[in-house]
């Protein structure tokens, strides 16, 4: 073959490729056919037979039905807690240390009048009789008229202290500056009346005005009556008295401590708080979780990590004012739900534990469904559409009666008995249908 003929080939063979690759190119960016909408059925759940609950879940807050707080008036600036208060759960009764501060003690007696003033021999009052009964009731009496702290009553604190294992307190600085002057003025007021008794026997001796020396001496001994008294009370009020920080009356003795300061603490507000009374659990809520708790509805406590766990039962439900019922007001619309304890467990006070409240509860039995799962018919009745066979859109509408809802699910029970049993599937809507997706 001549050279010009296998030139001509050559060139034909590379036109004749470069057909066949457009054509290729060409076959294989052309348009895929349409295809055909998929419709992925129905979405279902299986209808479930089991118990479903509605709970509201918090904290709730453990105490005393009854509180006290004990406050010291009286102090000084520099008081220091050496013996510190007894732990919580702990009882304390009238005639009880509760405390010791800065080496003295801090005592309790049942009384209905506060400890307003310090108590002085030959002082009276209601609070002086509120002492002399509750020593009575300890067992130390007093022969004293009611009311005034005389010698009796003196001597039954003085025994009250020792058995406690202080001794009672003395006079403060201001008794004994008062004793002594009352000393020097009952001695200037015998020499006053010594030298009005001589100055009597000179005028008379020598014929003078008897009467005027005779004046002269009833008044020397009216004052020198008057200083004895002095010096009497002065004395009397350098014995046993009753410090104002030394005692605290209280009312409702006995009591529990709820909490109270630690040796070395300083007493800077109460120094003890105390309750009485059954336990209470309070909790504080937003008031839209807690319409459907009503009184009566049983709750359970529970300690953390422990698995113990205590029964209560809702007393009361409030509306909120303050955040404790003394403080400021806490923010938002709130509820206090109050719970008690059918038996007090005093080792629980001033804990913090979990709360659970059952609010509805389904049939140990029940048959349950989504609530997406529930619709309306025309003439206001609640439905279920159930999957029947194996054909997704074979579907019959069973009309049901609602029951106890929670998490999502809602407790029904069909009007016809045998139309919904456990393990049907019920309707929850259609998936959208998608193009693309095959057949």
């Amino acid at each position: 073959m001549s050279r010009r003929a296998r030139g001509v080939l050559a060139v034909l063979a590379i036109s004749l490729g470069g057909t066949c690759v457009g054509w290729v190119i060409g076959r294989s960016t052309e348009p895929p056919p349409a295809s055909k909408a998929f419709d992925p059925g129905p979405i279902t759940a299986a209808v479930e037979r089991r118990t479903i609950e509605a709970k509201v879940i918090g904290r709730a807050d453990i105490g005393a039905t009854i509180r006290h707080e004990v406050r010291v008036g009286g102090l000084a600036g520099d008081e220091v807690v050496t013996r510190g208060v007894a732990r919580a759960g702990s009882p304390i009764a009238s005639g009880d240390v509760v405390a010791e501060l800065s080496g003295r003690p801090v005592l309790l007696l049942d009384g209905d009048v506060p400890m307003y003033r310090d108590v002085r021999p030959g002082d009276e009052g209601r609070d002086i009789v509120a002492i002399q009964r509750a020593l009575a009731a300890l067992g130390w009496p007093s022969d004293d008229p009611v009311g005034r702290f005389g010698p009796s009553t003196r001597a039954a604190v003085e025994s009250w202290y020792r058995a406690r294992g202080y001794e009672p307190a003395g006079p403060p600085a201001e008794a004994e500056e008062r004793s002594q002057a009352a000393e020097a003025t009952l001695v200037t007021a015998a020499d006053e009346r010594d030298e009005s008794v001589r100055a009597l026997r000179d005028t008379a001796d020598s014929g003078g005005d008897v009467a005027q020396a005779r004046r002269a001496l009833d008044r020397a001994e009216a004052d020198l009556r008057q200083a004895r008294q002095a010096a009497a009370d002065a004395a009397e009020a350098r014995s046993t008295w009753i410090p104002r920080r030394e005692l605290v009356l209280l009312d409702g003795l006995p009591l529990r401590i709820s909490e109270g300061l630690a040796t070395g603490a300083a007493p800077d507000g109460p120094i003890a708080r105390l309750g009485g009374g059954p336990l209470v659990a309070v909790a504080l809520f937003p008031s839209a979780e807690v319409t459907g708790i009503e009184v009566g509805m049983p709750g359970t406590l529970d300690e953390d990590g422990s698995g113990r766990s205590w029964k209560v039962s809702v007393v009361s439900v409030e509306a909120a004012t303050t955040a404790d019922g003394e403080g400021e007001a806490p923010e938002g619309d709130r509820s206090v739900i109050r719970l008690g304890f059918g038996r007090s467990p005093a080792e629980l006070e001033g804990r913090n534990l979990r709360l659970t409240i059952v609010t509805s509860s389904s049939k140990a039995d029940a048959l349950v469904v989504p609530v997406g799962a529930v619709t309306t018919n025309a003439a206001g009745v609640a439905q279920v559409r159930v999957l029947r066979g194996g054909n997704d859109d074979d579907t019959a509408a069973v009309a049901v009666e609602l029951g106890a809802e929670a998490d999502g699910f809602v407790e029904v029970r069909a009007s016809d008995h045998g139309q919904l049993e456990a393990g049907a599937r019920v309707v929850l809507g259609r998936a959208r249908s998608r193009a693309g997706d095959g057949e």
